[in-house]
Formats: C-alpha cells, sequence, structure tokens
C-alpha cells in the first residue's frame, strides 16, 4: 500500500511541494515532436547545445523564399517557474504560428527550471543559447538554419508570464557581456508579464493581500536564496532593482489583456521605462474582454489574431496597422 506523502506547501494549482522534498506539477500539456507543419509551412527541429550547458532549444524556420533572411526570436515561454517547455502542447503549436504568419525564425529556450535548479540557473541557462545564437552571425556557427537564414540586426527576445523575467534580464546583461561578433538585440517583447512587488501598486489594492503569500511562497520556491519578492529579476521596478535605463536594446512591446490581474504590473514596468530616461521607443498593448495568456489558450479566436498581426509587425520593425492604437503614457 503507497503511503500518502505529507505537503509542505500546497500551491494548486501549479505544483505541490513535499516534506520529503519531492513535488508534483500540475501541468496538463503533453510534449510534440518537432517536424514540418501542413498548417503553416514551418519546420521545426530540436538541437542540444554542447560545450557550456546541455540547455536545449527548438527551431522553427518558416517556409523559405530565395535569398530570404528572417528576424531572430529567441522565445522564453512561461510556466510560473516551474513548467512549461518550447515541446509543450501549449507553446510548439503557438511557435509554429508566430514563425509562420510573422516570417520570423523562432528559437524556443528549453532552460532548466525549479525546483530542481533555482531560476537563477534558468537565467545563465537563456544567456548560454543567447551566446550560442550570436555566434552564427558571422556564418561560421554549426546550426545551418542560424548561419544562412538568421537576420542578426533583427535580434529580438520575446516572453510570456514569468518569461518575461528573463527576458528582462537579457537586455540588462548585454550591458556588462557582450554578445560574440558585435551582434546587439534589436527588442523585446513582452506578453502579459508575471512580476510583483512586497507592495500593492495602484491598481492591486483590491486583491494584493490574497495573493500575496501564494506569490511570495512560489517565487522562494524557484529562487530559494533570493531576497523575497522585491528581488530585482521579481520586481525589475521595485525599491532594489538598477535603473531601467540598463536596458540595451532600444525598442519594446509590452503587451497585456484587460480581466489580467497581472496587467497594472505591466504598465507600471512600461510607463517607468518610458519615463526613466531609456533612450529607446516603448509600447503598451492592451487586449479589451481578454485574460491572461489567452492567446495561447484560443489561438483562434479573434483577438489572438489581432495580436499575433500587431507582434508580428513588431518583429519585422515595421510600424502597427492604422487600425490598432498606440498607447501612450504620459513621461
Amino acid at each position: 500500500m503507497e503511503v500518502e506523502k505529507e505537503i509542505e506547501t500546497d500551491f494548486q494549482p501549479v505544483c505541490i511541494v513535499y516534506k520529503d522534498g519531492s513535488v508534483k506539477l500540475f501541468e496538463e500539456t503533453e510534449e510534440l515532436p518537432p517536424g514540418d507543419d501542413s498548417k503553416t509551412g514551418v519546420s521545426s527541429r530540436d538541437v542540444t547545445i554542447s560545450g557550456e550547458s546541455d540547455v536545449g532549444v527548438r527551431l522553427f524556420l518558416p517556409r523559405i523564399k530565395s535569398g530570404r533572411k528572417f528576424p531572430i526570436v529567441v522565445y522564453l515561454h512561461g510556466g510560473l517557474y516551474v513548467g512549461g517547455s518550447p515541446s509543450s502542447s501549449l507553446y510548439h503549436p503557438y511557435q509554429n504560428q508566430l514563425a509562420g504568419k510573422s516570417r520570423v525564425l523562432v528559437v524556443g529556450v528549453d532552460f532548466h527550471r525549479p525546483p530542481e535548479v533555482p531560476f537563477s540557473t534558468s537565467m545563465e541557462d537563456v544567456w548560454t543559447v543567447m551566446k550560442w545564437v550570436a555566434s552564427h552571425a558571422d556564418g561560421s556557427g554549426p546550426d545551418p538554419w542560424l548561419s544562412t537564414y538568421a537576420d542578426y540586426e533583427k535580434l529580438i527576445v520575446m516572453g510570456d508570464c514569468t518569461g518575461c523575467i528573463l527576458v528582462n534580464s537579457v537586455p540588462r546583461r548585454a550591458i556588462e557581456e557582450k554578445l560574440p561578433n558585435g551582434v546587439k538585440i534589436n527588442g523585446m517583447v513582452m506578453m502579459h508579464p508575471c512580476f510583483w512587488g512586497s507592495e500593492a501598486i495602484q491598481g492591486e489594492e483590491e486583491y494584493y493581500g490574497s495573493l500575496c503569500d501564494f506569490s511570495k511562497g512560489l517565487w522562494m520556491l524557484a529562487e530559494p536564496g533570493s531576497c523575497g519578492t522585491d528581488d530585482p529579476k521579481l520586481n525589475p521596478t521595485g525599491p532594489l532593482a538598477p535603473p531601467l535605463t540598463d536596458i540595451s536594446c532600444r525598442r519594446a512591446l509590452i503587451c497585456s489583456a484587460e480581466k489580467d490581474w497581472l496587467k497594472f504590473r505591466a504598465w507600471d514596468y512600461y510607463s517607468k521605462l518610458g519615463s526613466s530616461g531609456w533612450a529607446g521607443d516603448a509600447e503598451y498593448w492592451e487586449t479589451d474582454s481578454e485574460d491572461h495568456l489567452f492567446h495561447l489558450y484560443d489561438p483562434g479566436n479573434e483577438d489572438a489574431k489581432f495580436l499575433l498581426k500587431r507582434v508580428g509587425a513588431f518583429l519585422n520593425g515595421l510600424p502597427a496597422p492604422p487600425i490598432m492604437r498606440r498607447v501612450t503614457a504620459l513621461f
């Protein structure tokens, strides 16, 4: 007879931590194989990066046209620190769609995740991938897709939910540690970012208290050595965070949704980035009547299609279609 384990902390619907140190994850997605997608014309394959780390990536290449090079999107999935992967049934279809509709080469990063490693290790994995991608800019890298079809003038870092914590970390690190071959990060895209802090900001007062302990506990599970929810990684606009002027890219798109309770943090990041003296161009896009990550869970709905067009224009360095109103804070 199987002995029922004693629960240390219950983080449902994300995970349960038991007193013996084991963790049960509640992730209902299956892993999908790479290959050719008939709907989008996108080809995908998995690559394990050798050398510094065994971190893996899943590459997504759009249908090739003669002489065409594609913007590179390094995609950092969410999953509340402990879940998600580029090959999951949630993220694989979306990256196919992103590559096919936006005509970009997507590098989905399969970084190591808590609780097996601290979240800071996830950040190191992402930087390892950034260096590996940039090493192909002179055409001599080991991967033929990145050496042949990638436009290194348009390198974008993109992510969703907790993946946005990783997105924020990359252009900061690029200030201190340069990428190979002089490659620079052109822009960043944050889809429904999951930032947090030790105190409520404007708009959060109604529900902050009920989520405070859960959010802090989950973060401390992911990053046990952290100083708490004002850790600059989690709270990039908080009292301990370095200036937002330390963002090396010059374009940013921050997206949220009307019913997403994290939207106030997204707006806070956007508005403070714009007022910080950062020498870049930031845009904020909020989708009416939708909730957190609606575009992943229901990619066929009209709002999701609309959002994909806006993101695609940004990734290709094009202005937003006229129908898409730009929201500008009063800096």
